[in-house]
């Protein structure tokens, strides 16, 4: 499948996920895939991820005890529903 943008959401402490997302991103410019990053903070509401269909999303955090940051999962629960959209 051919993607035309996308958009990866970062949560870091001490900056190797930054890091990581960053070549991410760095890769798919190089691919010509548009592409957006976007840190992830315990403020937001709501996502704000458009999710169009060729449209890829990335989600890059730390594990703390085996599992995703509690906000991270909290803001993942809230993005809109894919209808076959993938998830990385």
């Amino acid at each position: 499948m051919n993607y035309w943008s996308m958009a990866i959401f970062f949560m870091s402490g001490t900056g190797n996920s930054f890091r990581a997302a960053t070549w991410m991103t760095e890769i798919a410019n190089k691919k010509d895939i548009s592409s957006q990053l976007h840190q992830i903070s315990r403020f937001y509401k709501k996502s704000d991820f458009g999710g169009e269909s060729n449209d890829l999303l990335g989600m890059v955090f730390p594990t703390h005890g085996f599992t995703a940051p509690w906000h991270v999962i909290r803001y993942t629960l809230r993005l809109p529903h894919g209808r076959g959209n993938m998830l990385l």
